[in-house]
């Protein structure tokens, strides 16, 4: 189990991607023809804030000096930034009492549409178990809530769960818990979309259809057979000690020392703007899968809407930002803009000069 959560967190972060020196450079890029001058940030979407960044005063004027930006963030998260604005992240990390007091600020359109989006996630978390577990949970026998340990029991009553559900939806519930947590801490992906809405800069998703995005994700972490159905997969009985025994562990996970050192060393690994070190952390951490997947497949469509973009004389600057392997691993974007005749520079900061 504990390795399941390694690949999780992994995942998640080989895409973005010792203290940061005072010569360290960003992961930030420009790429220019023409006269014209497209900005490239390569993130790390977890754990870094902007100001940790070197060249932060850099990267925020040429920000709010953009008239579009490209963000890897979800179409969904920008329509409920537009909605709840500073509320966004607190919206999706509060208990059930806390998240209805944000509704009850919203119109009556605006609290459907902010709710519908809020229970595709949860659908969407439902779907990924099986394919990450292998495995269909079933209730064993109905055992009373009270069998559940009483911290489980505050913890789903506090985020407004069904205590009358089935032990499967308590697991779920936990699930869910657990991988909005990941919200409430620095994402540069979020504070990106947050200074292009309060700026009233153009913002687009760099991935249009997200649930796509995440079936390939799901196919890198847990490959199965393309004719495979959740169905099909073996069932485990699960009753009241099972699952007081998977709370405690995965609850004791989130603050798993290990993890919390490997994330560590991935933000060092990210802020000391060595390129060389991030090449090869990527080389071991992709799979063929992934790289055909997650870097190639998408990195190909990203450079279509940059070029498009570019072309199109509607926008004169431009600033992208994406996890920092799609700017600097296989199959990479700053190759293939080079290869269109860009001259790519790293940014520099002005104290160096």
């Amino acid at each position: 189990m504990k390795n399941l959560i390694f690949k999780l967190l992994i995942g998640s972060n080989i895409l973005l991607m010792n203290p940061v020196h005072a010569t360290a450079k960003p992961f930030a890029y420009s790429a220019e023809k023409d006269g014209k001058i497209i900005h490239l940030l390569g993130t790390m979407h977890f754990s870094v804030s902007i100001e940790e960044l070197p060249c932060s005063n850099e990267i925020l004027d040429l920000l709010n000096t953009s008239d579009l930006i490209f963000a890897e963030v979800q179409k969904s998260d920008l329509i409920l930034f537009r909605h709840l604005g500073d509320n966004t992240r607190r919206f999706l990390t509060a208990s059930a009492d806390e998240r209805e007091k944000i509704l009850n600020t919203l119109s009556e359109k605006e609290r459907k549409i902010v709710s519908q989006i809020f229970e595709s996630y949860n659908s969407q978390i439902n779907k990924m178990i099986p394919r990450i577990f292998n495995i269909r949970f079933i209730d064993k026998e109905r055992e009373p809530f009270e069998a559940l340990n009483p911290e489980f029991r505050n913890l789903l009553i506090n985020h407004g769960v069904d205590i009358h559900g089935s032990y499967v939806d308590h697991l779920h519930s936990l699930f869910k818990i657990l991988s909005f947590k990941g919200f409430s801490g620095p994402q540069l992906d979020f504070f990106i979309a947050e200074i292009a809405l309060s700026q009233n800069i153009s913002i687009k998703s760099l991935d249009d259809n997200e649930k796509l995005v995440i079936g390939d994700l799901m196919d890198v972490l847990s490959p199965q057979s393309e004719n495979a159905s959740e169905m099909e997969k073996p069932e485990m009985e699960i009753n009241s000690d099972m699952v007081n025994a998977m709370a405690t562990r995965f609850l004791k996970m989130t603050n798993n020392d290990a993890i919390i050192a490997l994330t560590k060393q991935l933000k060092q690994l990210y802020l000391s703007g060595k390129k060389e070190d991030v090449l090869k952390y990527a080389a071991n951490a992709l799979n063929d899968k992934a790289k055909e997947l997650l870097l190639k497949k998408r990195n190909e469509l990203w450079f279509q809407k940059l070029k498009e973009a570019f072309e199109s004389h509607e926008y004169q600057n431009i600033f992208f930002a994406g996890g920092v392997v799609h700017l600097l691993g296989p199959f990479n974007i700053l190759d293939m803009l080079e290869e269109e005749g860009f001259i790519i520079q790293r940014l520099t900061c002005s104290s160096e000069n």
